[in-house]
């Protein structure tokens, strides 16, 4: 377990070119404009999404509480950024991963999740009650946990480590900004982002941006903005 904390902790390794992704303005998006526009560039993590955060988080939080050690099997439903993030991460700490996708999943996700060590577990039919394919991959998880001594489900729809991940990410775009945003617009599909706040932010900016600011989260269903802070 001290292996794998040292390992999330260490200066080398692919996890420790997660975060920090610049901040970039946008100066051809609206002409002749009253507001600066900035884009958080969370494509380049490693993995390639932000949810290389949430995984990094979920894990080191796992590690610490002694539920994932290294005969850990990590379980979990994704239809491919959470996914990958899990997988490069687990291995590089030598875990097994399985990781729980439906025929929505693209082809270059699962290529990718196989190219990092991951196992695949197909559900090729959605949950009867609602519809949705979303339901049966968790029924799936749910299944394998039950069978699979050892395992552990990061549960990204509902721990608090997901939100938690992104308090950094906030700190990184007050830090790049120097001062905090007017609004922040931000995509979310397990909503970890929308809810995140800093409970011990390392500034004022940040602490008095967020007591003001009132977020609403939408579905991915949502076509458009799917958090306003104001």
């Amino acid at each position: 377990m001290n292996e794998m904390r040292t390992a999330m902790l260490s200066d080398a390794g692919v996890l420790s070119a997660i975060g920090k992704t610049p901040l970039v303005r946008l100066t051809n998006v609206f002409k002749n404009c009253h507001f600066k526009l900035f884009a958080k560039l969370e494509m380049l993590n490693p993995g390639g999404s932000i949810k290389d955060r949430t995984a990094l988080s979920i894990l080191r939080n796992g590690v610490d509480l002694g539920q994932i050690t290294a005969r850990t099997v990590v379980i979990e439903s994704s239809s491919g950024n959470m996914g990958i993030g899990l997988a490069q991460a687990c291995a590089l700490l030598g875990l097994r991963f399985i990781c729980v996708v439906d025929p929505k999943t693209t082809q270059q996700n699962i290529r990718i999740l196989k190219a990092y060590g991951a196992e695949i577990s197909h559900v090729t039919e959605p949950d009867p009650m609602t519809g949705e394919y979303l339901q049966a991959r968790i029924d799936r998880v749910q299944q394998l946990l039950s069978t699979i001594p050892d395992s552990f489900w990061p549960n990204q729809y509902s721990n608090i480590y997901n939100a938690r991940a992104h308090y950094q990410t906030m700190q990184e775009v007050i830090d790049s900004l120097g001062q905090v945003p007017d609004y922040l617009f931000c995509a979310t599909t397990t909503c970890g982002p929308a809810w995140s706040r800093p409970w011990r932010p390392r500034s004022a900016w940040a602490a008095s941006w967020w007591a003001r600011c009132w977020c609403r989260c939408t579905t991915r269903r949502a076509r458009g903005l799917a958090t306003t802070c104001a």
